[in-house]
């Protein structure tokens, strides 16, 4: 019996909090979509940049340091192997990001179009 209760104040407690989570998202609605098109729009950048670090460490390994041991060979191929994958992985979750955020994207951007006139 006293479980029970137990979970009931817990479920309130729960609820409370995610009324209190819920009102902050409504006052700050606009905010939020702004932010998070920011953060889903720079993915690409992030990608660029990922992919970009890869040819930077062949030059710096081969001409910089001119290391030509099958050990540093290894690890520099490895590590373009990681870089590649890892902006695949960025580029991948960009466009599932874009999709399921697509409606309020929409939205603020209609929002915007009103603030506009």
């Amino acid at each position: 019996m006293s479980e029970k209760i137990l979970d009931e104040k817990s479920d309130e407690e729960m609820i409370l909090a995610l009324t209190d989570i819920f009102d902050l998202l409504i006052e700050d609605a606009y905010t939020f979509a702004e932010d998070l098109r920011f953060s889903v729009e720079f993915l690409p950048f992030a990608s660029a940049f990922t992919l970009l670090i890869g040819p930077f460490l062949v030059w710096l390994n081969f001409y910089v340091i001119k290391n030509t041991g099958l050990f540093p060979l290894i690890i520099v191929v490895l590590s373009v192997c990681l870089f590649t994958f890892s902006s695949y992985v960025i580029i991948k979750k960009y466009f599932n990001l874009k999709k399921k955020y697509s409606k309020i994207f929409d939205i603020k951007k209609e929002l915007d179009e009103i603030k506009r006139k």
